[in-house]
């Protein structure tokens, strides 16, 4: 039988022998007080295992997982252990007799469940915490809406396609020699490691130095003495150079001089990067931008995928900027009209802009800014927050920033991520102490808490916030932010101290040979990337998005590491014949894709754990 109330499953009511338990018989319409209640109006199929819950009435330990009421109180009021309410609204159940001793008992008997197999039956797993080994028993609940599943395969559009093409027949050099290039540029750009510190850099070379000079012998260095000055430094140099170089350390920006060089960067990257991209505004369902700014536009993918993802009318305004004179009229030329896209316009939209540089006035915002691989191609790391603090000025809604697989690029992801979280949280007390001067609401209790030492950054912004008494908010360094994907949280990232956070793309390769690469596989290949998106605004209460970070599925059963909101990366089992729903909704993820339920912590082994209440 099923309870009406709480939908779950439960055994048959047990009646209790008046004669072998020596209790009065329940005919006689009195409720025994019964010690043990033989798994009485429980759910089915569960083992009685202490989870360390009490029971809500008698404060004893349940032995069953989901249970709120034990067997005796639930016996004895009638009443389910899951909800609480009275069994009396059941279904799937008929009417019967039986004898016990030489009495009739009316009891109930039932059917078998008239749920489906493994609907929700069963919404409880064990996890342990990746990082910790910390044990904890989760509830799985099915979403009210269920989130959408990211695309399997991103190809370039057609006519962006058309396009490439038409711009490279007009180029001085074959389409195989381009393809030739772009081949050994491709290669290079998967193994490009992300840019050190120049501090960094300088202590590996000193460090160089020294091992160099104590391998010397006495004789090596009276040779050496024989060169004059000049000679001697340079060949001390050039030796250092090229153990840098063995060490991964020989990083130098990326170079667009010409047509050509700009036509193999586009057969190189503009399918995958494309992809990339596209895969990024799969976590945008429900938001339609009226101005873009594509930040490194370099071959126009990310134009491309913003008129793939929403119709060319919905937006007004593209701008798309990048250094390159050269990659700019190569991209220009490949959004170009063609007679095969049958349009009259010079340009396939309206209003597309490009440009060298930012706009310098911070009054122009965008309602949606993307950086693809652009921290990349700058050396030092205070170079790279200034672009993403003049990136973020001038956002008015998304920041999307992209970089490539590598464990650099993952830890530039995080720094852009933190200074941004960081430095919105963070008061500017002098113009808040002097907005509140002029309203003439300033108060003791409030310089008290600026004044306070002991007190971090946050805790002043989450304080000066609840007793605020200007209807203005309370000015920070920077407009606060909020992380709206991959990360279900503003906290520190679980990951950074094993591996990278990566996500990949499949897209349909695009060469201009006519022939298969290395890495083709059935006509596609496969792009791997790490990414962040800034909202701005503190994060919405109530929202949860897991992140299935590995996805194992096998037979009848899956198991996956998810990046949770509170207890960072948990690692649990959802079988087919206990989580039927989820379970079915879970085979169809993959790597990277939103948790297709709520996880809710019941208990936990640690010392340190956010057990959420009901």
């Amino acid at each position: 039988m099923v309870c009406n109330e709480c939908e779950k499953k439960l055994t048959k009511i047990v009646g209790v022998n008046p004669y072998r338990n020596k209790k009065t018989n329940l005919a006689n319409g009195k409720v025994p007080k019964v010690s043990t209640a033989k798994n009485s109006l429980f759910e089915s199929g569960k083992k009685s295992t202490i989870v360390g819950l009490k029971c809500k009435l008698c404060k004893m330990l349940i032995h069953q997982v989901g249970s709120h009421y034990c067997s005796t109180c639930a016996y004895q009021k009638g009443i389910c252990a899951m909800c609480g309410k009275k069994i009396l609204n059941v279904k799937g159940l008929r009417q019967s007799t039986t004898m016990i001793g030489s009495r009739y008992l009316l009891y109930k008997v039932p059917k078998r469940s008239i749920c489906s197999p493994g609907t929700e039956i069963n919404s409880y797993t064990t996890s342990i915490n990746a990082n910790t080994g910390v044990k904890s028993i989760l509830k799985v609940e099915e979403k009210k809406r269920v989130s959408k599943k990211t695309r399997k395969q991103f190809d370039l559009p057609p006519e962006a396609v058309i396009g490439l093409r038409n711009a490279i027949i007009t180029c001085d050099r074959s389409a195989g020699q381009l393809q030739n290039e772009a081949d050994q540029l491709a290669s290079k750009l998967e193994n490009r490691n992300f840019p050190e510190s120049p501090e960094k850099v300088k202590m590996l070379r000193d460090e160089i130095k020294r091992k160099l000079k104590a391998e010397m012998s006495a004789d090596k260095l009276t040779d050496l003495d024989e060169f004059d000055a000049t000679q001697q430094s340079y060949r001390f140099r050039n030796e250092v150079d090229k153990l840098i170089k063995k060490a991964n350390f020989n990083w130098r920006p990326l170079e667009i001089t010409s047509k050509e060089s700009a036509a193999s960067y586009a057969l190189a990257r503009i399918a995958a990067n494309y992809a990339e991209i596209s895969r990024c505004l799969e976590e945008l369902p429900q938001f339609t931008p009226s101005s873009v700014l594509d930040y490194g536009s370099g071959s126009g993918a990310g134009f491309w995928a913003v008129m793939s993802k929403w119709p060319r009318r919905q937006i007004d305004e593209i701008t798309m900027v990048d250094i390159s004179d050269s990659m700019t009229r190569f991209c220009m030329d490949t959004i170009r009209k063609t007679e095969e896209t049958n349009d009259r316009r010079p340009l396939l939209h309206d209003n597309v802009n490009f440009r060298r540089s930012l706009i310098p006035s911070l009054s122009t915002c965008y309602d949606l800014v993307i950086a693809h691989r652009v921290l990349s191609e700058i050396g030092s790391a205070q170079s790279r927050l200034q672009l993403i603090e003049s990136l973020w000025k001038r956002t008015n809604k998304y920041l999307i920033l992209i970089e490539s697989a590598q464990p650099g690029s993952f830890s530039g992801i995080l720094e852009a991520r933190d200074y941004l979280l960081t430095l919105g949280t963070e008061v500017d007390y002098s113009a808040f102490l002097q907005l509140l001067e002029e309203e003439n609401k300033l108060t003791r209790d409030i310089v008290d808490v600026v004044e306070d030492s002991n007190l971090s950054h946050y805790e002043k912004f989450v304080i000066l916030n609840e007793k605020n008494p200007s209807s203005q908010a309370v000015p920070t360094i920077l407009p606060p932010a909020t992380v709206l994907a991959p990360c279900p949280h503003d906290l520190g990232c679980p990951m950074r101290a094993k591996r990278s956070c990566t996500f990949s793309a499949r897209y349909k390769a695009i060469r201009a040979d006519g022939r298969k690469s290395k890495r083709e596989s059935d006509g596609t290949e496969v792009t791997k990337f790490t990414f962040v998106i800034m909202e701005k605004g503190q994060r919405r209460v109530g929202e949860q998005n897991d992140r299935i970070l590995m996805n194992r599925k096998l037979g009848g059963h899956v198991t996956c590491d998810v990046c949770t909101a509170f207890s960072g990366i948990e690692r649990f089992t959802l079988t087919k014949k206990k989580h039927g729903n989820v379970y079915s909704q879970l085979r169809s993820r993959r790597d990277g894709d939103v948790f297709p339920a709520d996880l809710k912590k019941l208990t936990g082994s640690g010392m340190f754990n956010v057990v959420l209440d009901d």
